[in-house]
């Protein structure tokens, strides 16, 4: 082998080993944007049941989610709770206080108790990025 061939087969195994050293051992995906939101809730209850209050949670992705182990708690703590079930992909997911007879129609995806909050400023009412079809506009 000529000099001028060993150069350039040294020339292509130091790229090979150059290019292999700097490229990660493994793929990292990045995240997927939040796709599970609140979507509407009903807190304070009604003049016929001060206990009627219920979260339905929206999920804005192509597959189903899982609630395993999720937690949903207020900025105070109180209340706070973990979910179960698991949210089908462009589905809702209803919590009920107390029983599942808040909303008459609609299966609770779960119970919970702890009363939400009456204390609300006008900015925590805002209801950014709602989607409309949800089970509290029948």
């Amino acid at each position: 082998m000529g000099r001028q061939a060993r150069q350039c087969l040294s020339a292509v195994l130091i790229a090979t080993v150059v290019f292999r050293v700097a490229l990660p051992l493994h793929y990292v995906q990045a995240s997927a944007p939040e796709s599970v939101v609140i979507n509407e809730l009903a807190w304070a209850g009604t003049t016929a049941n001060a206990n009627a209050e219920w979260i339905e949670l929206y999920n804005g992705s192509a597959a189903s989610i899982s609630l395993a182990n999720w937690t949903l708690s207020a900025a105070d703590g109180t209340p706070s709770f973990t979910l179960s079930g698991t949210i089908a992909a462009g589905g809702y997911f209803v919590l009920e206080r107390t029983a599942d007879t808040t909303i008459a129609d609609i299966t609770a995806g779960q119970v919970y108790t702890g009363a939400l909050s009456t204390h609300w400023r006008a900015a925590h009412t805002a209801q950014r990025g709602r989607h409309g079809d949800g089970y509290g506009q029948r």
